[in-house]
């Protein structure tokens, strides 16, 4: 799955982030205070559109290293339905 494809997939279905976010510190290889540190806790107040838009960030960022973007996407892909965050 590309770049673009991984994209499109995280947005369908109203999806918005996963419940295991907190998890993308590890598989991004970050630590809190990264502009990509998803936004649970303190973060929890923002909108779904923000939220939608830093799950598209981390994906953009995890695509610059062929190892993270593929521990991420995987990540993604093995989730079940009942595993997102919905609009």
């Amino acid at each position: 799955m590309t770049l673009e494809e991984l994209k499109k997939y995280v947005c369908d279905k109203g999806r918005l982030y996963p419940k295991n976010w907190s998890d993308y510190l590890e598989i991004l290889e970050i630590t809190a205070g990264h502009p990509c540190t998803p936004l649970v806790l303190g973060g929890s107040d923002a909108t779904n559109e923000e939220k939608r838009k830093r799950l598209i960030l981390q994906i953009e960022f995890a695509s610059k290293n062929e190892r993270i973007f593929n521990k991420l996407k995987n990540n993604i892909l093995n989730l079940k339905e009942t595993d997102w965050v919905y609009e």
